[in-house]
Protein backbone atom coordinates (compact mmCIF):
# COMPACT_ATOMS: atom_id res chain seq x y z
CA UNK A 1 0.00 0.00 0.00
CA UNK A 2 1.20 3.21 -1.10
CA UNK A 3 -0.07 5.29 2.47
CA UNK A 4 2.08 2.50 4.44
CA UNK A 5 5.32 3.10 2.67
CA UNK A 6 4.90 6.74 2.62
CA UNK A 7 4.74 7.18 6.27
CA UNK A 8 6.90 4.95 7.25
CA UNK A 9 9.32 7.24 5.11
CA UNK A 10 7.98 10.08 6.78
CA UNK A 11 8.14 8.53 10.14
CA UNK A 12 11.77 7.12 9.68
CA UNK A 13 10.17 3.36 10.20
CA UNK A 14 10.46 0.36 7.95
CA UNK A 15 7.36 -0.43 6.28
CA UNK A 16 6.86 -3.26 8.98
CA UNK A 17 6.52 -1.15 12.00
CA UNK A 18 3.35 0.90 10.23
CA UNK A 19 0.40 -1.31 10.30
CA UNK A 20 -3.54 -0.33 9.16
CA UNK A 21 -5.42 -1.09 11.86
CA UNK A 22 -9.02 0.43 10.85
CA UNK A 23 -10.27 2.02 7.62
CA UNK A 24 -9.52 -0.61 4.81
CA UNK A 25 -12.31 -0.06 3.02
CA UNK A 26 -12.74 3.86 3.91
CA UNK A 27 -11.55 6.89 3.37
CA UNK A 28 -11.09 7.15 7.23
CA UNK A 29 -7.68 5.23 7.70
CA UNK A 30 -6.24 4.37 11.37
CA UNK A 31 -2.32 3.55 12.05
CA UNK A 32 -0.38 2.59 14.49
CA UNK A 33 3.04 3.40 14.06
CA UNK A 34 5.44 1.13 16.08
CA UNK A 35 8.38 2.49 18.08
CA UNK A 36 7.75 6.14 18.19
CA UNK A 37 6.98 8.42 20.91
CA UNK A 38 4.73 11.10 20.56
CA UNK A 39 7.13 13.98 20.70
CA UNK A 40 8.76 12.40 17.06
CA UNK A 41 5.49 12.06 15.46
CA UNK A 42 4.99 15.63 16.33
CA UNK A 43 8.12 16.64 15.05
CA UNK A 44 8.20 14.69 11.97
CA UNK A 45 4.66 16.11 10.58
CA UNK A 46 6.05 19.22 11.46
CA UNK A 47 9.12 18.61 9.50
CA UNK A 48 6.97 17.67 6.51
CA UNK A 49 4.38 20.65 7.11
CA UNK A 50 7.39 23.05 6.21
CA UNK A 51 8.92 21.10 3.32
CA UNK A 52 7.61 22.60 0.41
CA UNK A 53 8.29 19.56 -1.17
Amino acid sequence: MALVEYLARMFGLSRSSVRLVAGALSRNKRFLLEGLTLERVHASILAALQDPR
